[in-house]
Formats: structure tokens, C-alpha cells, sequence
């Protein structure tokens, strides 16, 4: 089973909103970004069947505090038989398309924490079979099509020299494209 949390701040995202201005004014951007946004994403996988999953979401998000400070976040809980990402393309013309990038960390301490943490700290144990971090980027472009809405999306997620994409680092992250949507 798969427990999917995704966060964003109830205050303004500066580092979305940091990486917007740098795309528009800096690399040129102005006429294809429209919108730029990021959410955390965390994927907990566990050894449970789904009501049990339900409970235990319930307390990664309320008991747990790992995940969620009620505080500075809105949240949403997702419960459902593991999956992997799969994009979804819609839509002809043109227009402005909102693309939903997932970004990884190949490598992750924050990880590695919040597993140790449930595992031991919480006494989840074994019941605990992975944790991952990931960026949720949610763009709106300007494109004639979904083809060059994915290619300008791609050019602004991978960065390939100074002037030439900003949000992961080809080395040491991944991406899926999930969905690009005429809007």
C-alpha cells in the first residue's frame, strides 16, 4: 500500500516564487511561463492492507509531525495499492497548458530521517518499507501544442548550463512528467 502526503506552504512559496522571476527575467522566459508552483510530496509505502493504511495516514498526519506542520501547511492524503507514475497528455491547439512535473532526490538524509524515525521512534518497524521526497512543480505554459508545451517544460526543469534550465540537477535528481493539460 501506498501513502501519498502532499504539502505547500499556507504562506507564499519563495522558492517557487524565486525560481519564477529567475525563469522570466533571467533565462528569458517571459512570453512561455505564465505560472510556477511546488508542492512536497512524500510516498510512504507500507506492509498493510487499506483500512489500516487509512489509520495510518491519519497518524502521519496529525500524531506523526514528520510529514505535516498544521501550522504552515495545507495537505491532502492519498491511500492506494502502489503505482508507479504515469503521464497523461491532453489536449490540440493553442494555448496555455498546465504541466505537472514530480522531481526526486536520488540521494536524501531528510529521508533517511523521517524511515529511522518511523521505524524506531515511532515503532512502525518493518511495517515501513520505503519513504520518498519528491517536488511536486506545477507549470503553466504557453504552447501551440502539448509537444511544445512538454519541450519548453523539459528546458525549464533540467538545467544544462547557466542559461539553460533551473529547477533539478541532472546529476543528483529525477523527473516525471505527469500531466500536461490544455487548459
Amino acid at each position: 500500500m501506498e501513502i501519498k502526503i502532499t504539502t505547500r506552504l499556507k504562506t507564499y512559496d519563495l522558492v517557487a516564487l524565486t525560481a519564477f522571476y529567475t525563469l522570466i527575467e533571467d533565462l528569458g522566459l517571459k512570453e512561455r511561463l505564465r505560472k510556477l508552483e511546488r508542492e512536497e510530496v512524500w510516498k510512504i509505502l507500507v506492509n498493510c492492507n487499506k483500512e489500516e493504511g487509512k489509520n495510518l495516514a491519519e497518524e502521519f498526519t496529525t500524531k506523526v509531525k514528520i510529514f505535516v506542520n498544521p501550522n504552515k501547511h495545507y495537505w491532502r492524503v492519498e491511500c492506494k495499492e502502489e503505482s508507479k507514475e504515469e503521464g497523461e497528455f491532453k489536449g490540440k491547439g493553442n494555448g496555455e497548458y498546465l504541466v505537472e512535473v514530480l522531481t526526486w532526490w536520488k540521494e536524501d538524509a531528510r529521508v533517511d530521517s523521517a524511515l529511522k524515525t518511523l521505524r524506531v521512534t515511532w515503532n512502525y518497524g518493518d511495517k515501513i518499507k520505503e519513504v520518498r521526497r519528491g517536488e511536486l512543480w506545477k507549470l503553466t505554459v504557453k504552447a501551440s501544442n502539448w509537444e511544445e508545451a512538454k519541450e519548453i517544460t523539459e528546458g525549464i526543469i533540467v538545467t544544462k548550463s547557466r542559461d539553460k534550465g533551473l529547477i533539478i540537477n541532472p546529476h543528483s535528481q529525477s523527473y516525471t512528467i505527469l500531466k500536461i493539460e490544455k487548459l
